[in-house]
């Protein structure tokens, strides 16, 4: 397994083969089969996580003899440090998944498929410090190449969030936490689909979402409206209308105004950016 500029974070969720190293075993080494050995694993014990040390290449062997077997193994690798992935598969964890993710994190990875395929993520574990709305610790998504492009969604908590499909073929995951309180992370699945889905809708009073138009208007709310909108929202919303334009009306406007739009604001912009 090879992740460029990137080492690799190794561990089990399962392990049952036989108990003696002579026969069965699991043999996993830095970088080639004449590298650094890290251990021969066999039993029934779970091995400890294990992350690459000498680069960015582990290289994993499982041998086993015709006689007594168990169930096997079942063994999930993640890219700790942010990195680009191109492909039409894979998973990403938090550093160090499952355990405590460290603090003051800062990872990128940016996964590019085919380019007439589209990207579905779907949330297989979900444990990240959520105060504040994730004001601390937070994973975000974003539809293209980058930070700057078009935000999918902000995630922390416990709850799993709903699958996410890209509009193109590029995404990318952003992973950050602050210096206190911490949680085993995330775990997510990322694979190459031929379609986007079905058009987005958003529930009222939900900060950020994507939209698309229709034969009928569409509404866009503030953060808890009808009620007054919570303080230190970043919300972003795009209006997407294929072959047409958008028209935009405004039906009730009440922000704070003093002085002009310096602490309150809503901007909008022709594009996408």
């Amino acid at each position: 397994m090879k992740s460029l500029n990137a080492k690799k974070h190794f561990f089990f969720s399962m392990f049952h083969l036989q108990g003696d190293c002579q026969n069965d075993y699991l043999e996993i080494r830095e970088s080639s089969s004449t590298g650094p050995l890290v251990d021969l694993f066999c039993g029934t014990s779970l091995p400890s996580n294990y992350t690459s040390v000498t680069g960015h290449i582990l290289w994993v062997k499982f041998v086993s003899d015709e006689s007594v077997s168990g169930a096997g193994f079942r063994a999930i690798f993640s890219h700790l440090y942010g990195i680009d992935l191109v492909g039409e598969s894979g998973q990403i964890s938090s550093p160090l998944y499952p355990r405590t993710y460290p603090n003051n994190a800062d990872y990128r990875w940016t996964i590019t498929v085919e380019g007439d395929s589209y990207i579905q993520i779907s949330f297989l574990e979900m444990d990240i410090e959520d105060l504040f709305n994730c004001y601390y610790d937070q994973l975000k998504i974003f539809d293209g190449p980058d930070v700057y492009s078009y935000p999918l969604g902000t995630f922390c908590g416990l709850t799993l969030p709903s699958p996410l499909r890209s509009s193109g073929s590029t995404v990318t995951l952003h992973f950050q936490s602050d210096s206190l309180v911490g949680g085993r992370g995330f775990l997510v699945d990322w694979r190459a689909v031929q379609d986007s889905g079905p058009p987005p809708t958003i529930t009222p009073g939900v900060c950020g979402g994507l939209l698309m138009t229709g034969n009928s208007p569409g509404f866009l709310y503030s953060p808890g409206w009808p009620e007054n909108y919570p303080p230190n929202q970043e919300c972003t919303w795009l209006i997407r209308s294929p072959n047409s334009i958008v028209e935009f009306n405004f039906l009730s406007l009440d922000m704070e105004g003093y002085p002009p739009c310096y602490s309150d604001s809503l901007i909008i912009k022709d594009g996408k950016h």
